[in-house]
């Protein structure tokens, strides 16, 4: 269970539905429910970082599809860490319902709709307008909307996995290599790469991560704790050794 949901199942237990929408936080209560979303958050960062690991060696190895989904994956867990860092939580108190709740004074739970991928990238949308995430598009999509699209086509609309050869989205990267790509994705601070529809795949997930270790840093819960940084930072490699780039990002 996450922490934030623990914490809101104390608040609000024994509450009908009713009810859940109008009780307010306590500026103590928000002060707990906020620190738990920051711990959430890291947690959340660790699980984007992971799953880019896995996708690069699913790269490496041609394994396209299912290296999508984790890519899609991470982005999802890196629009809910960001939300986290901003005191904002995507709660169940009612099975199968999910509701927004601010960590602020005053504030009481919003209901949302859809499953919790769709919940928690629609709050993104609502309250992380400002994000460098959400600042181009991919195309002529939104970025969540491109990425959920490539990610659908792969599970669901396309009947045969694409392997051996790669879908358009991983074109560029089959013609030069993860390595070299690697390198430059992480080395783009201008998000060239991450809004282009040839590299966006790959190239958002990472430019989201960088992202989010500045925004964990700047959260006052520093970063990643050192065993799990070190954890990680061995995850980052491919066929021919590790990949130094992604791993200096997050190397106690």
């Amino acid at each position: 269970m996450h922490r934030a949901q623990g914490v809101a199942n104390q608040i609000l237990t024994g509450l009908s539905p009713s009810g859940i929408s109008t009780r307010a936080l306590t500026a103590s209560e928000a002060a707990t429910l906020a620190l738990s979303l920051r711990n959430d958050a890291r947690d959340a960062i660790y699980s984007a970082a992971l799953s880019i690991a896995e996708a690069l060696r699913g790269l490496d190895r041609q394994l396209y599809s299912w290296t999508t989904v984790k890519l899609y994956y991470s982005v999802f867990y890196l629009a809910r860490a960001s939300l986290g860092l901003h005191g904002v939580g995507i709660i169940y108190p009612v099975k199968r319902t999910p509701y927004c709740w601010v960590a602020s004074s005053g504030k009481t739970p919003i209901k949302r709709s859809g499953n919790t991928h769709k919940a928690v990238l629609a709050a993104f949308q609502d309250y992380r307008q400002s994000s460098v995430l959400l600042s181009q598009l991919i195309g002529t999509a939104e970025p969540f909307d491109w990425l959920m699209g490539i990610r659908e086509s792969v599970n669901y609309r396309t009947p045969k996995f694409c392997e051996p050869g790669a879908p358009a989205h991983f074109k560029f990267i089959e013609r030069h290599g993860v390595r070299r790509i690697v390198s430059e994705y992480v080395s783009d601070n201008t998000n060239l790469f991450a809004f282009d529809p040839d590299h966006a795949m790959l190239a958002y997930p990472i430019a989201g991560f960088k992202l989010l270790l500045g925004e964990l840093e700047a959260s006052g819960s520093s970063r990643l704790q050192s065993q799990d940084a070190a954890y990680l930072a061995a995850q980052f490699f491919d066929a021919s050794g590790p990949l130094p780039e992604l791993r200096k990002l997050v190397e106690p």
